[in-house]
């Protein structure tokens, strides 16, 4: 009977540490977990932070070249002005002669 007891206290004994073993490796395996996690978060965020600089310079970029644009047509309406101006300049001195 002695026998059992001690074997069991055994048993008993070997669980605990199984348990103890399970419960540190868990908490291990949960750490790197959250490590690497926290890794990915920082990535993530680095890539969209990227991509944000991107679109704002793609936008940049493109206000520039609507600006140009823009630019180039008041250009050419002034220029179609003072060909009308011009023109009619001609005109009325020719009528006075």
């Amino acid at each position: 009977m002695a026998d059992i007891a001690s074997f069991w206290q055994q048993l008993d004994s070997e669980l605990k540490k199984l348990q103890q073993l399970i419960a540190e490796a868990e908490q291990s395996f949960n750490d790197q977990l959250k490590a690497l996690f926290t890794k990915k978060l920082k990535v993530e965020t680095a890539i969209c932070q990227e991509e944000l600089k991107i679109i704002r310079l793609q936008w940049a970029i493109m206000f520039e070249q609507s600006l140009m644009i823009k630019e180039r047509q008041l250009v050419t309406l002034i220029d179609h002005k003072r060909e009308l101006k011009v023109n009619n300049h001609i005109c009325s001195s020719q009528q006075a002669s």
